[in-house]
């Protein structure tokens, strides 16, 4: 396979449409998963050594016309999930392949979504027993904002479940939770700026009762590692930031060391916590550098923040931010197409000490766009 050429249509596509990313930047062994949004139906999979492109995978055959605007891996990496809009000839929003040694066979009976509205970020729980999107472009109450479907390796797409009705309904994300017991949604809908809460999740009985957020918010909630903590981000209103310690059942009250670093007053596209669950990572939207890094305790929140990176993020934007499996390395990446800028930049990092050399730019990732982010497991 003649990789330069591919290399050239990936660069070319980037250069002009925003794009999704997602892969391991650190592992040798590592894949990254790669889209182009604004209507783009290709999809992407490469091999990678600490960011460096190696082979890429022969593209799908069935994979249609799906016009993408996120990717994700499944908790093993088995799977790759795809969603997005308009999809030709299908009602499919969401589609998961099998990957092993390269894409299996698309998995039929896709998720019915009409006319013209997308979803949203579709994510697999955590064992892949089920999967859940968040609903675009339809503004009645009677749609749901959050759907979901089981799901098996097996035999794919299994039953819908009862849809739960909720007025959020305009743009959503959502986020399982590790043990597969919760699923918390971010929206809005007209006349209300934000609306924010999280499921109880059951695979047999599907969505609980809805558990509302203190402050409802809009944008983009993340869970830690284990599942005890949860960030809310905001780009655009603040608070910006605010984390809660989440027992199973409820909220707790918000960490204060959040508010005393004066991490909810500047604007914030992304967090992350390792996988250790002892660093907390943030990117900025507006405020240099851009990247960085805490040590996290679900006692206290956040400590001393560690010392900026000597090599600082070049560009503007920090769109989403991601700490590698054995946590040593810290990655950041950006959905803006900027002069002089590499859409992906990585660290290394060793937690307790902090940031250590910055990676040559042109072994991470040599285009100047990637507005997400993601390490496979």
């Amino acid at each position: 396979m003649n990789t330069s050429l591919i290399k050239a249509s990936i660069a070319n596509a980037y250069y002009k449409t925003r794009s999704m990313l997602v892969g391991n930047l650190s592992n040798a062994s590592g894949l990254l998963a790669l889209i182009n949004s604004s209507g783009q139906t290709t999809k992407y999979v490469a091999s990678a050594n600490y960011g460096s492109f190696g082979t890429f995978y022969p593209q799908p055959l069935d994979g249609g016309t799906l016009q993408q605007n996120s990717v994700t891996w499944s908790n093993d990496g088995t799977l790759i999930c795809y969603s997005g809009t308009y999809a030709s000839g299908s009602d499919s929003r969401v589609q998961v392949y099998p990957f092993v040694a390269g894409f299996g066979t698309l998995y039929s009976g896709g998720p019915a979504v009409a006319g013209t509205v997308s979803a949203l970020r579709a994510k697999l729980n955590y064992p892949s027993t089920a999967v859940a999107f968040a609903v675009y472009g339809d503004t009645t109450v009677s749609a749901a904002p959050i759907r979901a479907y089981a799901f098996s390796k097996s035999t794919g797409y299994g039953t819908q479940y009862a849809n739960y009705t909720a007025t959020a309904q305009s743009n959503g994300t959502i986020a399982w939770h590790p043990s597969n017991t919760a699923i918390v949604y971010c929206g809005s809908y007209t006349g209300a700026s934000s609306c924010s809460f999280i499921l109880p999740w059951s695979d047999s009985t599907g969505f609980g009762t809805q558990v509302n957020t203190p402050t409802p918010t809009t944008v983009r909630p993340v869970f830690n590692a284990t599942g005890t903590a949860i960030a809310f981000v905001d780009s655009t209103a603040s608070p910006y930031l605010i984390v809660y310690p989440w027992t199973g059942s409820a909220f707790g009250t918000a960490y204060a060391s959040i508010t005393a670093m004066d991490l909810r007053t500047t604007q914030s596209q992304n967090v992350a916590w390792s996988p250790t669950n002892n660093t907390f990572v943030r990117g900025y939207r507006t405020t240099s550098p851009y990247i960085g890094a805490y040590p996290w305790t679900d006692a206290g929140g956040v400590g001393t923040k560690y010392t900026n990176p000597a090599s600082a993020w070049v560009g503007y934007e920090v769109t989403a931010v991601a700490v590698s499996p054995t946590a040593d390395t810290i990655s950041c990446s950006s959905g803006y197409n900027f002069s002089g800028g590499e859409g992906v930049q990585s660290w290394n990092f060793t937690e307790g000490t902090g940031f250590g050399t910055k990676y040559p730019a042109s072994n991470i990732w040599p285009f100047s766009q990637a507005p997400s982010l993601s390490y496979r497991n």
